[in-house]
């Protein structure tokens, strides 16, 4: 027999805003129980960065490991300024070394801050390259600043078969359910759709 110790440490103490954060790691793991939506393979993303009172911080937000454009994986890789592909694979170890805005936010007090949204670092190249090559991936449902894109979400909700009304009734009939969610939570949600409706 084994013994088994808590896990973790003191809840960090993170003011809730807006940081430019480095990816340090990127590691696989498998769940030991499913997440509410059946997934166990995640990939930990290790996070560095300085807060609004400049303390060194860490955070390692979890993703699911799963691939394409309306992947929150690929929404994290595009914010972290790489070139990638839905339809390509992708070494998440590329993810080592970016840098990345972060909207950090503590859901109620006592608990773990978490990434509410992803956003790009601007970078005097990166704003003469989007303006000279224009994009040819698919519309995502984040946009650049990690928030919701309702436009497209709704499209692609009726694409899939699916009102509003039943939408809603997926959160108890409470649509304010998914619209009070933040950008990658959204974009986590539609994935799934997705994949049940496939």
């Amino acid at each position: 027999m084994s013994v088994v110790e808590p896990g973790g440490g003191d809840v960090p103490e993170i003011p809730d805003g807006l940081y430019k954060a480095r990816v340090t790691a990127v590691k696989d793991i498998t769940l030991e129980q499913p997440d509410t939506f059946g997934n166990q393979e995640k990939v930990e993303i290790h996070l560095a960065f300085k807060d609004s009172d400049d303390i060194d911080q860490t955070l390692e937000p979890r993703v699911n490991r799963k691939w394409g454009d309306r992947a929150t994986l690929f929404a994290i890789a595009l914010a972290c300024g790489l070139d990638v592909q839905p339809h390509e694979s992708f070494e998440t170890q590329s993810l080592v070394g970016c840098q990345v805005n972060v909207l950090v936010e503590t859901p109620e007090e006592g608990r773990w801050p978490r990434v509410k949204s992803w956003g790009r670092v601007k970078t005097a190249s990166a704003r003469s390259t989007k303006a000279t090559e224009p994009s040819e991936r698919k519309p995502g449902v984040l946009l650049p600043d990690g928030t919701v894109d309702w436009t497209i979400v709704w499209k692609e909700v009726k694409r899939l078969g699916m009102t509003r009304e039943s939408v809603a009734a997926q959160f108890d009939g409470d649509i304010t359910k998914l619209t009070d969610m933040d950008g990658i939570d959204v974009a986590v949600w539609l994935d799934e759709l997705q994949s049940v409706t496939a």
